[in-house]
């Protein structure tokens, strides 16, 4: 019974300690201005930030018309 109980114990606390997150990175494309007002990184298109783009990361695109297909293929 004691065997038991510590395993639940243990399994209790491998699935409640936290995880340290993946730190969200930010990717910001702008048609107009290149350097997207100085925020890094900046890409001139929105195929750029995708292609460049991990798991967990957001992509900022500045308003504006983007003559482009996109296409977005990851695992």
């Amino acid at each position: 019974m004691r065997k038991l109980l510590g395993l639940v114990i243990l399994f209790a606390l491998f699935y409640a300690w936290p995880v340290e997150s993946q730190q969200q990175t930010i990717l910001y494309v702008n048609r107009t201005d290149p350097s997207c007002d100085g925020k890094s990184p900046c890409y001139t298109t929105i195929q750029d930030a995708v292609d460049a783009a991990q798991s967990g990361n957001i992509v900022r695109i500045q308003a504006g018309t983007y003559p482009e297909q996109v296409s977005i293929e990851k695992n």
